[in-house]
């Protein structure tokens, strides 16, 4: 009898630790390698948070549309910025993917080209506030930038990818911490042949109003609870296992002696 309880206990002492050693190894590997993925999509507003401004300086932020008008007179080129709240990124993200989408007004102005640049400060200010797009030392811009020029994009929702490391450049500012705000600047390019790009702004319409889309990831810093709660489980019951073992084993060893 006293065999076959001692077989029972050493199997279930070693079941007990290779379990809390499996349930231990799979949270250590996943603290040491694992990436957590966000996907977000963030809207333009508030009325404020768009802005068309003219190389003659003529600067709105109440309009219903956006227009990127580029040619070859500095002061008849017209570009426009966009603004998000509330960018839940957090510093030093890495980031995956990110585009900006803009809904175009009508089919004889669509056609871009211009460069797109983000305003490189840690929280952008709105375009009541700082009514500037084109001076860069109020309107700061990141050293990244994308270039985008396209013909007939037709009317509706167009998009322009590849702008990774612009909101990475402003992410990862000392400054920056996740619920700041992000500005883009949509700055004409000199055009010898005018091309006109207009879209609706906030004020015509919120639900066509600029959106961007970004994608990123983090390394993990919490671990699934349940892996937690398996481990403290393991610990738990290895402990028990242990401690009746040895019980039962300075028992089997005292009983002669008190016999004799």
């Amino acid at each position: 009898m006293d065999e076959r309880r001692t077989i029972r206990l050493d199997k279930f002492l070693v079941l007990s630790v290779l379990l809390f050693i499996l349930a231990l190894s799979h949270v250590s590997s996943n603290l040491a390698s694992g990436n957590a993925r966000f996907d977000e999509e963030f809207h333009v507003s508030a009325s404020g948070d768009d802005a068309i401004e003219s190389g003659f300086g003529l600067f709105f932020h109440s309009t219903e549309y956006l227009n990127i008008y580029s040619q070859i007179v500095d002061s008849e080129r017209w570009s426009s910025a966009i603004r998000f709240t509330n960018v839940t990124i957090p510093r030093d993200a890495t980031i995956t993917s990110a585009s900006v989408s803009l809904y175009v007004h009508d089919a004889d102005h669509d056609d871009v080209n211009c460069d797109i640049y983000g305003n490189n400060v840690d929280d952008s200010r709105n375009f009541v506030v700082g009514q500037n797009i084109l001076d860069q030392s109020e309107r700061p811009r990141t050293k990244s930038s994308v270039g985008w020029v396209d013909n007939d994009l037709g009317v509706g929702w167009v998009q322009k990818a590849t702008l990774e490391n612009i909101i990475g450049e402003i992410t990862a500012r000392p400054g920056w911490s996740a619920g700041n705000a992000i500005a883009l600047l949509f700055i004409a390019r000199q055009n010898p042949i005018d091309k006109s790009f207009r879209v609706h702004s906030y004020d015509y319409n919120s639900e066509y109003a600029p959106k961007l889309e970004v994608s990123w990831t983090t390394e993990k810093d919490v671990v699934n609870i349940q892996w937690w709660i398996l481990v403290l489980f393991s610990c738990i019951v290895a402990s028990l296992g242990t401690a009746i073992y040895a019980v039962h084993r300075r028992r089997k060893v005292e009983r002669p002696a008190r016999k004799a």
